[in-house]
């Protein structure tokens, strides 16, 4: 199915469907079963608990199946709940964008430890404690698993998606098109700064590549527990 030599009727492809919904419905049952043990240790109250995901899933929303070929929004938007200790908090939905890449500076921010320096990411207690949180803030996706490497700048807007092979580049009006059905790229008037923006974290992306290409071998290598351990979530040959 991933690569397109078997193809699913509509009934097999709401069998998939359900089976992934019976995963989330299983992940939710062990979390309930965590938070009723934390509580009996009665450390519940006063842990930092986050949820969330490293990316979504694709349902033939435009095509394709499962996760690692695209960067429309089935994939990119992940859950985040974060529970702060004693409550605070509870309750609120923040309306912003936020970044895989803010949960280690929130995390230290709630410890009240310090952030190292060359961590990229913000703390998210900063749009909670605002009483006027900033709308303007981007998230920047790459990295694909099937076929050329994509790259995405989002903005509360707009997304614009640049393919590294063909150099095409995809643009949506997230706020009129939220099912990024309408491809704008074909008018050069629409997010023109984005598009500059994300080239050139492409730019700066493919530079990084080059140097790795380039010295990365000089790297130390991983010792068997890390391999083992990459190995056992399949990140590496058997």
């Amino acid at each position: 199915m991933v690569w397109g030599r078997v193809r699913l009727t509509d009934e097999g492809k709401r069998y998939m469907e359900a089976l992934y919904n019976d995963e989330v419905r299983h992940a939710d049952l062990w979390l309930g079963r965590l938070f009723d043990h934390l509580r009996r240790l009665k450390i519940y109250d006063n842990a930092l608990i986050i949820v969330s995901a490293d990316h979504g899933e694709e349902f033939w929303d435009h095509g394709g199946f499962e996760h690692g070929r695209s960067m429309y929004d089935e994939v990119l938007h992940v859950p985040l709940v974060i529970k702060f200790p004693r409550g605070r908090y509870a309750g609120t939905r923040v309306p912003q964008q936020a970044r895989l890449i803010d949960l280690l500076p929130t995390v230290l921010d709630v410890a009240r430890l310090p952030v190292p320096r060359g961590i990229r990411g913000s703390a998210l207690t900063r749009l909670l404690g605002a009483a006027h949180p900033p709308d303007d803030r981007e998230l920047y996706a790459e990295s694909t698993l099937y076929g050329e490497e994509l790259k995405a700048l989002r903005t509360p807007a707009y997304k614009v998606i640049f393919h590294t092979g063909t150099r095409a580049t995809e643009i949506y009006d997230l706020r009129a098109d939220p099912r990024e059905r309408r491809n704008l790229a074909g008018d050069p008037t629409v997010a023109p700064d984005l598009r500059e923006r994300l080239m050139r974290l492409v730019r700066d992306s493919e530079r990084r590549t080059t140097w790795w290409a380039k010295y990365g071998e000089k790297a130390p290598p991983l010792d068997q527990r890390s391999l083992e351990q990459l190995r056992s979530v399949g990140y590496m040959a058997k």
